[in-house]
């Protein structure tokens, strides 16, 4: 397992270890990432990291996992992220998203909220 893969699911398992609190796992979530679509050079798989690691997601995080793989592979960010929106807002009720477990990851102390672009996600759900 790639180092970077092992530590990020460390980090996971140390938050719910720290919290007691497996919302981050089992709660529907959104991962927005660069394209999972991978580029051939000589023999090497290159594309963007965030579209890398999309392929070491473990399974217990793609069950309530959006958007779908079809919508990551969209390049363009702002037509990506009205995708996004659009699915969530198709869903109606089904489109609850917990996003306390990430406004408690964003804001140690109460200093922060999430970040704008979350912000602009779960308000263009809200619609």
């Amino acid at each position: 397992m790639p180092q970077h893969i092992r530590a990020a699911r460390e980090a996971l398992l140390n938050y719910i270890h720290q919290t007691g609190s497996t919302k981050a796992i089992n709660g529907r979530h959104i991962f927005l990432q660069g394209s999972p679509v991978l580029e051939d050079k000589n023999g090497v798989a290159l594309g963007r990291l965030s579209g890398i690691v999309a392929h070491y997601v473990p399974a217990y995080l793609q069950k309530n996992r959006m958007p779908s793989w079809e919508t990551n592979c969209i390049e363009d960010w702002e037509t990506k992220v009205d995708a996004i929106v659009a699915r969530v807002a198709d869903q109606g009720e089904d489109a609850n998203f917990d996003v306390s477990a990430l406004d408690e990851a964003f804001r140690p102390g109460g200093a922060r909220g999430p970040p704008p672009l979350m912000r602009s996600v779960v308000a263009g759900a809200a619609r």
